[in-house]
């Protein structure tokens, strides 16, 4: 008996270091205040905003003083991607986002469909 309650615990602490492991258990909902690097050198000012929603997450980028809706959010193995539709003025394209979550900290690239790239970095508000 005591062979199997020593079992049943291992396999209860084993699954819980895997679902920590693979970011089941963190909750990246709140505002998340950065900046995106154009290739030019330019610091764009981002706000991010989540919220959890079933198995992803939903949420805007704001920028330009316009919010982007997220699509195909999700948090998989510490890192947060995501696409929006960036529309500033007349033109719009796709900015895709893959973010590496280190504690209070988002950190990673954008892309977009027009192929330009560059760093972006966020810290949750507090």
């Amino acid at each position: 008996m005591k062979r199997t309650v020593s079992q049943v615990l291992s396999v209860l602490v084993l699954a819980s270091v895997v679902g920590f492991a693979s970011g089941q258990d963190v909750d990246l909902s709140g505002t998340w205040d950065g900046q995106a690097v154009t290739p030019d050198g330019t610091e764009v000012p981002l706000t991010l905003t989540l919220k959890k929603a079933e198995a992803d997450y939903a949420g805007t980028v704001g920028a330009m003083g316009q919010d982007f809706s997220l699509e195909k959010a999700k948090f998989e193995n510490g890192t947060l991607t995501f696409e929006f539709l960036f529309s500033p003025g007349g033109e719009s394209f796709r900015v895709t986002m893959e973010l590496k979550l280190d504690g209070e900290k988002l950190a990673g690239t954008w892309t977009s469909d027009q192929g330009d790239s560059g760093s972006a970095a966020f810290e949750r508000r507090k």
